[in-house]
């Protein structure tokens, strides 16, 4: 009975200890996985994170035709696959320029346009901003001071026409001021007098469908003067 009793207990240790190192080994294998799934998700990411970087460098595409020539505070306005860019100054202390010029994105060329109509003149520092084929140009600085002259670019047939409203007056003249299109409205934002040193910071709307100038009040927190 002895003996019996004996052989039992050591076949019931024999068998706990079969159990623990089977649980171990299960444990350590899972532990390995996950170490395993942990350095591949690592590796991912990784990948993943140089081929985003790679991808948002910034780069110098080949565009065929000549550029325009290097300058400061110009006015850029998307209209469908065209970006229109005029003015700007080559020379801060040299007259602004009245050069408008064409980046062709599908074609991947540069045009040197001739506007026709009324231009705006030489302009630095203007906004601009697109609404269907119609580049529109607000403000800037003549280089004899700031102008709030509002002009219209038909970017089909490239003329040029001032544009006037007969029921509101336009904001006043500035420089380095934003002009964005929403819908059929531009809102003009911001700018400076470059004579008395003012900064603005009201809203005003252009209606280019009623011509028609309104101001906004903006509610909540307001940005800065700039």
């Amino acid at each position: 009975m002895c003996m019996y009793r004996l052989y039992h207990r050591l076949i019931c240790y024999a068998l706990t200890y079969y159990l623990l190192l089977t649980t171990y080994n299960l444990l350590l294998t899972a532990y390995c996985l996950l170490l395993t799934t942990y350095y591949y998700l690592l590796l991912y990411y990784l990948l993943l994170t140089t081929y985003y970087l790679l991808l948002t460098r910034f780069d110098t595409p080949k565009m065929a035709g000549k550029p325009p020539s290097p300058r400061a505070g110009c006015a850029a306005a998307l209209s469908g696959y065209r970006l229109f860019l005029y003015g700007g100054e080559s020379d801060a202390t040299g007259p602004p320029l009245d050069e408008l010029c064409c980046l062709d994105l599908e074609g991947a060329s540069w045009q040197q346009l001739i506007g026709r109509g009324m231009s705006p003149g030489r302009l630095s520092f203007a906004a601009a901003a697109s609404i269907g084929n119609k580049v529109y140009l607000f403000g800037g600085c003549t280089g004899e001071g700031v102008t709030n002259s509002f002009h219209c670019l038909d970017v089909v047939s490239t003329m040029w026409d001032p544009v006037e409203s007969l029921t509101s007056q336009p904001p006043s003249p500035r420089m380095g001021h934003t002009m964005v299109a929403v819908c059929s409205q531009l809102i003009v934002y911001g700018g400076k007098d470059k004579a008395t040193g003012k900064v603005y910071a009201g809203l005003t709307v252009f209606d280019t469908e009623g011509e028609h100038w309104s101001t906004l009040q903006a509610r909540a927190d307001t940005p800065l003067v700039r």
